[in-house]
């Protein structure tokens, strides 16, 4: 875990970086069609999803609102205001 900055000015942005493994994580693309009551069936569609997609939680003391601005699956990228 890291920060952008050792010290932080009030109202300046706070950046933390996490990085993480999680070994059952897996990313997979999902690939479908639809079929409607006529029985006409769309072309194939994919999209890749994250099962096991874990959470990241952050506590700080004072409390402060942190917002994800990036996501992989070994790295999370958080801002706050100072």
């Amino acid at each position: 875990m890291t920060t952008g900055s050792p010290v932080a000015l009030p109202g300046g942005l706070i950046t933390l970086t996490i990085n993480h493994t999680d070994a059952d994580r897996v990313l997979m693309t999902v690939t479908s069609t639809v079929t409607d009551s006529q029985g006409n069936v769309s072309a194939p569609g994919s999209v890749n999803v994250t099962i096991d997609g874990g959470t990241v939680n952050v506590v700080s003391n004072p409390a402060r609102v942190w917002t994800i601005v990036a996501a992989t699956l070994n790295q999370t990228v958080l801002t706050a205001t100072a």
